[in-house]
């Protein structure tokens, strides 16, 4: 089957809407939160560049107890609308996570 035809046939590809980039701390340190998710949000994409802990809730704290997101690893989540997730990196030193809310 060529490319072409692959991409034809799949009609559930995500793409972005809103991308933001969250300053997480280093382990010990505070964890940090984004900007609640847009009304209409199902689903978001996490990337982040060394790994950190995630928490989703409406007020939301990540700790070293919460779900590992590994370091370069894009994962999709689905979300409750006004939502936000919390991230803390798992070593020492400041990283980012990229959020971006996926149009479904």
């Amino acid at each position: 089957m060529t490319q072409q035809n692959l991409l034809a046939k799949n009609t559930n590809i995500l793409r972005d809407i809103f991308i933001e980039k969250l300053a997480v701390n280093g382990s010990g340190g505070a964890s940090a939160a984004s900007t609640a998710f847009g009304a209409d949000v199902r689903m978001i994409r996490l990337v982040a560049a060394a790994a950190v802990h995630i928490q989703f809730a409406a007020a939301p704290t990540a700790a070293a107890t919460t779900q590992l997101l590994p370091a370069l690893t894009p994962m999709d989540f689905r979300v409750t609308p006004g939502d936000k997730v919390a991230a803390l990196a798992d070593a020492a030193g400041a990283t980012s996570l990229y959020i971006s809310e996926l149009d479904t």
